[in-house]
Parts: structure tokens; sequence; C-alpha cells
């Protein structure tokens, strides 16, 4: 509420009227309007329904908003009367609309400064972004890659955990070679090779990128 007063100083505005416009807002939305043009509203509007509000503010009516699909931009709005009780500015509307784009919701402050700061990034070096990026690629052909199984007694090291491989089976990436235990058991008690892969595309030993056959098998 001091906010909305210390917008319009020069204006006399009871300050019961403008509480009770707030209140009626968080009714209806469960959150408090942050935009004196909604609180304005509210305020001549007192008995206004959802769709009746939805109806005053979502549509397209800034040159920033033309670029990109109306439809996208009316439920932008209503998730904004839902979620935030304000809405975009021109400048941050772009990075919105990107996380929107991918999601299908509008972001929260954090996700919204964490998009701005991605987008950031990619501009200053697209190369080193895609490139920081590959490497949590998930390694493909995953599921094809299969434990080798031996009786004998393997000296090497496993590459993840740094201890014998000894008698237990363990996997061996290509093309690298390099050989880590099978179970997690054996390796770091929670995740192994297989964890890494999942989420990498590279050997955490030598970083060289793991190619498995489609019709890999050990």
């Amino acid at each position: 509420m001091e906010i909305f007063f210390s917008l319009f100083p020069s204006r006399r505005f009871s300050q019961e009227k403008v509480a009770t416009a707030i209140d009626k807002y968080k009714n209806l939305y469960n959150i408090e309007p942050k935009s004196t043009d909604i609180i304005l509203y509210m305020m001549n509007n007192p008995e206004a329904t959802i769709e009746e509000i939805d109806n005053k503010f979502c549509f397209v009516n800034c040159t920033c908003e033309l670029p990109y699909p109306e439809e996208h931009i009316i439920d932008i709005k209503k998730q904004c009367l839902r979620k935030r009780g304000c809405f975009y500015t021109c400048f941050i509307l772009p990075f919105a609309y990107q996380f929107y784009i991918l999601q299908k919701q509008i972001p929260t402050e954090e996700e919204l400064q964490e998009t701005i700061q991605n987008m950031a990034a990619f501009e200053r070096d697209p190369e080193g972004y895609h490139e920081k990026d590959k490497v949590l690629v998930p390694t493909l052909n995953l599921d094809k890659l299969s434990p080798i199984v031996k009786d004998t007694f393997v000296s090497e090291n496993c590459s993840l955990c740094q201890t014998e491989i000894g008698f237990n089976s363990f996997y061996k990436i290509p093309p690298c070679n390099h050989i880590f235990h099978a179970d997690t058991e054996h390796c770091l008690g929670d995740s192994n090779i297989i964890t890494w892969l999942s989420n990498h595309k590279q050997c955490p030993n030598c970083k060289t990128i793991v190619s498995i056959s489609d019709k890999q098998s050990n």
C-alpha cells in the first residue's frame, strides 16, 4: 500500500478504500496486487470477478508484445495476475517469454534471474555457452553398456573411486577403455560410472567423449 501512495502523492485516496481493493484482489487470486493499474481497477470495480479482471488486462496492448503469439501473451498475463500481482515490463518480457516457451508457465523470480543470466552468457559467448551445456548431455546408448564379469583378480583401479577392481564386475568404456566398478557398493556407495554417464557424455577421468555403439556388448 505504501508503494501505491508513493506513486500518487498528489492525489487523495482513502487508505481504507485502497486496502479494501487490495483485499478484494487477494481474496480472488490469493496474492497481493503490485500493479497500480490493478489496484485502481479494483477500487473502481470492487465486485469484479476473475473473468472480468482477465478480460480487462489480458490482451495485447503494447508494441513489445506484438512479436509474440497473442494466445501466449494472454496466457502469460493470466498467470501474472495469479502468481505475481503485476505484469512484466517491456525489458523483462523477452526473458520471461523464453522461460515460458520451454516450461509453459511463467518463471519464479529466481528462475527469471537465472534465465536472464543464461541469456546474457549466451550473448557474450554462444559457442562457449553451448559447449558447456553439451557436457551435461547424457551418454547415448548407455543401456547397451554391459558389465564385464571375471573370476580372476583385476589389479587395476576403478577410474572413479581409485580403489582396486579386485574380483568385482566392472565396466570398460569406449573409446578410452578406462575401467570402473559396476556396482555402487564397491564404488562411491551411492553412485558409479553409470550414474555419471547418465548426466555426462565424457569420461570423468580423461574427458574423452564416450562413444557406445547401439549394438555394444561386452
